[in-house]
């Protein structure tokens, strides 16, 4: 974990896991970080994404099925688990995953269901929303996978790690002063308000605009 100076937060022993959830952020994202403690490249919005266009490949260009089902076995494991698409699916997540995995046709359909309801933006403004309730209570071990997931859908949403980085230490290391929950509202507000408004992805790189 990344040490940075606190001198302006008001009770960082009261606002631990708020400290917590802004330290991972910089670590996840500042540039020496080790590959091994940084988010992953991507997640189960995108892995979507990634066993859709392999379906196609193998259709349209005769790529071997096998490179299909090693993604989609990646895609399974990131769904199973995830807070986030547990809390977006309107049906059991076991309703889209009971396959045959010899009917690609029947896979095809239902992760173009699942990349619906799983829209990158609509995923990260629930990662918010989900932070905000976990840091509410005491979840550290979410609070870190929702980090980790927040950091992982804004980067393939064109938003780069540096800019996240230094916006995380302008805004929660910098001069202004820390009291508490309110602060994580403003932050989480506003990057939510950006996302909401943006009409194509690159508007994004603004997202932490204080």
């Amino acid at each position: 974990m990344r040490f940075r100076n606190i001198s302006n937060w008001e009770d960082p022993t009261r606002d631990s896991l708020l400290l917590y959830f802004a330290q991972r952020l910089d670590e996840l994202t500042f540039e020496y970080t080790l590959d091994s403690y940084r988010s992953p490249t991507l997640n189960a919005p995108f892995l979507i994404g990634e066993c859709l266009k392999a379906i196609s490949s193998h259709e349209t260009r005769g790529l071997p099925a096998s490179s299909v089902l090693h993604i989609l076995d990646e895609t399974e494991e990131r769904l199973r688990d995830n807070v986030v698409v547990k809390a977006l699916l309107s049906i059991r997540l076991e309703n889209y995953l009971s396959f045959n995995r010899d009917d690609l046709n029947s896979i095809k359909s239902r992760l173009r269901v699942l990349r619906q309801e799983l829209e990158p933006r609509t995923y990260a403004l629930k990662c918010f929303q989900l932070i905000k309730h976990r840091i509410g209570t005491s979840e550290k071990r979410q609070i870190d996978f929702l980090a980790s997931e927040m950091v992982t859908t804004l980067q393939n949403l064109k938003v780069s790690a540096f800019h996240i980085n230094s916006t995380v230490r302008e805004f929660f290391f910098g001069t202004r002063t820390i009291s508490g929950a309110e602060d994580l509202d403003d932050f989480l507000g506003k990057s939510s308000h950006i996302i909401i408004h943006s009409k194509y992805a690159s508007p994004l790189r603004r997202l932490f605009i204080t």
